[in-house]
């Protein structure tokens, strides 16, 4: 492999790995609300739509 390669095998590299940080994190924070379908609801504000 010639060293002009290596820059960017670290760019990709180091892209993939803060898109899948990213995604992971997405996802982890994707619904924060706790509690069932009935009011009221903990962690949301704003109004209530039916």
């Amino acid at each position: 492999m010639s060293y002009f390669i290596y820059p960017f095998a670290i760019i990709g590299f180091v892209s993939v790995t803060f898109v899948a940080i990213g995604l992971w994190l997405d996802i982890s924070d994707f619904d924060n609300t706790q509690g069932g379908y009935e009011a009221p609801f903990e962690g949301v504000t704003g109004d209530r739509v039916d």
